[in-house]
């Protein structure tokens, strides 16, 4: 993908659903003569699931400005405008990771993020491809400001985050875009350097004599980060994907203690995982593997 254009994870949340017309598949576009029907989302609980929203939503109106639909962008920056502005009272909560002192300037990012919608809308609207750009890109600046009190708080969260990000890493050097590399690198660096703190926690399910060896893992990929960064730099695509099989082999070394979990596929109860397979105890689907 180019400038900038991230793949996402898909968020995980709940509370009550939100729809402005006929409702669609959750994460869906829907279609009118303009803008697209509203999206339907979960609006999130929880400071960590609302920017896991506002970075999926950002990720589907890099997939239409790419795909030059650019009338569609209204329906996902709708979404953004809506979860950017419960942002501060999410932050504010207990349990959010975000600090009391950074609460104020949470809450104005995200009414930076919402005050953003006119000018993206009123781009797409009008067809103005570099206008839509820009305004998209304002967006992922001031997005980019909310993700430092989100990060991973599990080791399994953290083991997936790294795993996503490899495989983020491995598409663009694929397509040559090495320039991007850098920012997925630094989201490893980060996420491996607290890996072995996170082990190291009670109900981690990393047992207690591998906590050495996860944490030297991290500390391998974390030092692997800088030599990738160097490598697309240099603009040396060989060394760059030799580097990433390396860091997916030890990845792989992180993956056998994350535990097997699972969830209502509906997220009925957000992101409360069980041991066992069995049936949501709210809507009484069968609970599926936790992705």
């Amino acid at each position: 993908m180019t400038n900038g254009i991230r793949k996402l994870l898909l968020v995980s949340c709940s509370a009550t659903l939100i729809t402005g017309s006929p409702a669609l598949a959750q994460h869906g576009h829907g279609e009118d003569e303009e803008h697209g029907k509203p999206a339907a989302f979960v609006m999130p609980t929880t400071y960590k699931a609302a920017v896991k929203e506002i970075k999926y939503r950002l990720h589907e109106i890099a997939e239409l400005i790419e795909d030059n639909k650019l009338a569609k962008v209204h329906a996902q920056a709708d979404v953004i405008q809506k979860v950017g502005r419960v942002l501060g009272q999410l932050a504010l909560k207990d349990g959010s990771g975000v600090p009391k002192e950074a609460v104020k300037d949470i809450n104005l990012a995200g009414k930076d993020l919402a005050a953003r919608f006119d000018a993206i809308d009123k781009a797409g609207d009008s067809g103005d491809m570099a206008g839509t750009r820009k305004a998209y890109e304002g967006m992922v600046t001031v997005a980019a400001t909310l993700q430092k009190y989100a990060g991973p708080s599990t080791y399994a969260e953290a083991v997936e985050e790294i795993q996503h990000r490899l495989g983020e890493v491995a598409e663009l050097i694929e397509a040559k875009n090495l320039e991007e590399v850098h920012a997925e690198a630094d989201g490893i660096q980060s996420t491996a350097a607290m890996i072995g703190q996170l082990a190291a926690k009670d109900g981690s399910g990393v047992p207690k004599d591998a906590v050495n060896v996860v944490t030297a893992a991290g500390n391998d990929l974390a030092a692997k980060c800088e030599a990738i960064e160097n490598a697309c730099e240099a603009h040396d695509q060989a060394t760059a994907k030799k580097l990433n099989d390396e860091m997916v082999r030890t990845a792989a070394t992180l993956q056998k203690y994350v535990s097997a979990a699972y969830q209502c596929p509906m997220k009925c109860e957000g992101e409360k995982t069980y041991s066992k397979q069995g049936k949501c105890p709210k809507c009484g689907m069968e609970l599926k593997t936790r992705t």
